[in-house]
């Protein structure tokens, strides 16, 4: 659910950090992450563009980004992770665990 509340505004690449805003009880933190993370968001930017909204947010089968969150409560990227993992045939599967690979934005 952290994750799938972002917003852009979150995001400060200049310091490489991220802010949580409801983490663990509701408290807010900063992350920082490491320069792979980073890359990887710099590329995904660089597709979903510079409007404020949803840091990680759908994208349509059209190719279009939607600026908004998948679901408010983060069923739905949770729904769309375990899609992937039985597709994948992955018996034991949490998203805490799951890593995305280099990917192709276009």
């Amino acid at each position: 659910q952290e994750f799938a509340h972002l917003t852009l505004a979150d995001l400060d690449l200049l310091h490489g950090s991220l802010i949580v805003r409801r983490g663990k009880g509701g408290k807010r933190r900063v992350v920082y992450l490491s320069e792979e993370a980073l890359a990887f968001l710099r590329e995904w930017l660089a597709f979903r563009g510079n409007s404020p909204g949803a840091l990680i947010c759908p994208v349509n089968k059209g190719g279009k980004v939607e600026l908004r969150h998948f679901a408010p409560d983060g069923d739905g990227i949770y729904k769309l992770v375990r899609e992937r993992a039985t597709r994948a045939r992955v018996a034991q599967f949490s998203p805490h665990d799951y890593w995305l690979a280099p990917l192709q934005w276009h």
